[in-house]
């Protein structure tokens, strides 16, 4: 969706929560979770509006982690010992 999550919806959303502090908490990190994803979208328009045309980059070395290898060095030696 392109319009913000609506407000209003809150209540109906954590009705069955009686801690309006946890309530709180649920409607923000939905929120969040909602503008996250407009971002990436947003960030990644040209990418999604060429897609049936040509292929998106490619996402080797590009997922999170990439730039530590002592994260998964034992899954790249496995990889590379041929289990």
């Amino acid at each position: 969706p392109d319009e913000p999550p609506d407000p209003s919806l809150a209540p109906g959303v954590c009705d069955c929560i009686a801690q309006p502090l946890v309530a709180q908490f649920t409607w923000d990190s939905l929120t969040m979770l909602v503008e996250a994803c407009r971002r990436e979208r947003v960030r990644n328009w040209e990418a999604i509006k060429a897609f049936p045309e040509q292929a998106p980059p490619s996402s080797y070395s590009q997922f999170d982690g990439h730039d530590r290898p002592d994260l998964f060095a034992e899954a790249a030696q496995e990889l590379a010992a041929g289990r």
